[in-house]
């Protein structure tokens, strides 16, 4: 798959108008409000693939915004009269509220509903320069974006990077106070000298621990992966643990 800039020559997405379901205020607890941001691939069929948090609350209103994004549908970026895949961002103004539904077994559970029509911010996201290959690192579970992706699988003849050098990240105030253990999920590119680049959280856990793993992630090193002998660059996930002793 190759994955375009917006620019001369790529039109940008358009987003099909939604609505999405609103809850009324008897259904309602406790209020819940917040911004979050989330870049993406919109691929050449119009659906919403490769979710990433730019930024996030750290509340169940960034699982709200992930469900919201993911049905998401568009008229998809033209290459002249060829429909490509191309990089976005949403930032999203999120009016929430948290409220409790039984389930079919009985079992009261907590859910977070938005009692507003989200307001949305669209516009294009760039992930990588264009003219750099890409390959898609199979055994990182991922898929990253640049000119051209290729799966790490027999025969491809791509071999995933390895790293070298790994640096423990250091718990946030807030999180050590709270005691609590996490695990944070961050795509990253790894650049034909090893170094990694534009990393991204995936799966945020609040509490500042997302900036947390990316300062350590920037420390990181890497072989390179390569392919025919040739070094090239890959988007991978990498998880960073946080566990309290």
């Amino acid at each position: 798959m190759s994955v375009f800039n917006v620019g001369p020559g790529v039109s940008e997405p358009q987003l099909i108008p939604i609505r999405v379901h609103i809850a009324s205020a008897r259904e309602c607890t406790q209020r819940v409000d917040g911004r979050v941001t989330l870049s993406f691939i919109v691929d050449s069929h119009g659906l919403a693939r490769e979710l990433g948090f730019e930024s996030a609350t750290g509340t169940d209103l960034d699982g709200v915004a992930h469900k919201l994004v993911e049905a998401y549908r568009f008229k998809p970026a033209m290459r002249g009269a060829v429909p490509v895949a191309a990089a976005e961002q949403v930032d999203l103004g999120l009016q929430g509220c948290k409220g409790q539904v039984r389930s079919a077994n009985g079992q009261i559970h907590s859910i977070t509903r938005l009692i507003a029509q989200p307001v949305q911010r669209l516009s294009p996201f760039k992930l990588a320069p264009e003219d750099l290959p890409y390959a898609l690192a199979e055994r990182a579970g991922s898929i990253g974006a640049g000119k051209t992706l290729e799966k790490v699988s027999k025969g491809s003849g791509v071999e995933p990077p390895r790293i070298l050098k790994s640096v423990d990240a250091v718990y946030s105030e807030q999180a050590r106070a709270k005691k609590l253990n996490a695990v944070v999920l961050a795509k990253v590119i790894v650049d034909p000298q090893g170094m990694p680049r534009c990393a991204r959280v995936t799966s945020p856990t609040g509490y500042g621990l997302e900036s947390q793993a990316l300062k350590a992630i920037r420390q990181f090193r890497f072989k390179p992966a390569t392919k025919n002998g040739v070094a090239v660059p890959v988007m991978m996930t990498l998880e960073v643990v946080f566990r309290m002793a």
